[in-house]
């Protein structure tokens, strides 16, 4: 055997030896992955459909499957928000933004709730974090509160 098909048949079989031990690895990986796609996949339907207990409990599932995905956080509280859990709702949004700290509409949201508390001072630290639509959410309303201390200031 000539010094490059030695090269070839080596490299073979590193390679089939490589395979032989990461199949089990692939194997695991490639089931969780599955997994997780179906739970995706019955969240989306049962969230079209509007079956809200059902979609609460592959948003569980999904968020057991992957802790650290603010999406799924997300998700969960929206789902409760839109079913009138406002309390339940918010810890889960605050979380999503915890998880994923750069994403806009989890800030948003965030600022969202805490105004509704008329906590305007943390609100406004969440739009301003947030940016885009939300920080010029937070700058109209620092241009409300000027506007009335300076009617205010009329009226005296």
């Amino acid at each position: 055997m000539n010094s490059r098909a030695k090269k070839v048949w080596t490299a073979g079989l590193a390679l089939s030896f490589l395979t032989v031990l990461s199949a089990p690895a692939l194997a695991a990986d490639w089931n969780e992955y599955r997994k997780l796609e179906w739970h995706k996949a019955l969240f989306e339907m049962y969230k079209q459909q509007k079956k809200s207990a059902e979609a609460e409990e592959e948003l569980k599932i999904l968020m057991a499957l992957q802790p650290r995905e603010g999406k799924w956080e997300f998700e969960y509280g929206a789902l409760l928000h839109r079913d009138g859990k406002l309390a339940e709702a918010q810890p889960h949004y605050f979380k999503a933004a915890e998880l994923d700290p750069e994403n806009e509409n989890y800030l948003g949201i965030c600022g969202d709730f805490l105004m509704w508390q008329k906590n305007k001072e943390e609100a406004l630290k969440y739009y301003d974090r947030a940016g885009g639509k939300y920080k010029a959410k937070g700058d109209l309303y620092k241009q409300y509160v000027q506007a009335l201390i300076q009617l205010r200031q009329m009226g005296r």
